[in-house]
């Protein structure tokens, strides 16, 4: 059984860049617990007028999260 790794290192860079950029980026944690308190609150009405999305597809749905498309090892 032959098992090949393929590196792709442009990957590896720019997922390392994008992880140093938000480290150095505050947060502020009240107004996320906001926010995230909303979007439950939207869900809850969603799912009280017969919705039957998940949490995350109706999240991604309506634009207020994105799906991770790419699989990275580091």
């Amino acid at each position: 059984m032959l098992l090949l790794f393929f590196v792709d290192f442009k990957k590896g860079i720019n997922v390392t860049k994008e992880m140093i950029k938000a480290v150095k980026k505050p947060i502020n944690v009240k107004k996320a617990k906001a926010t995230v308190s909303g979007y439950k609150a939207q869900y809850q009405t969603y799912k009280r007028r017969g919705g039957s999305k998940s949490y995350n597809s109706w999240l991604i749905d309506k634009g207020y999260a994105k799906r991770n498309s790419g699989c990275c090892i580091m």
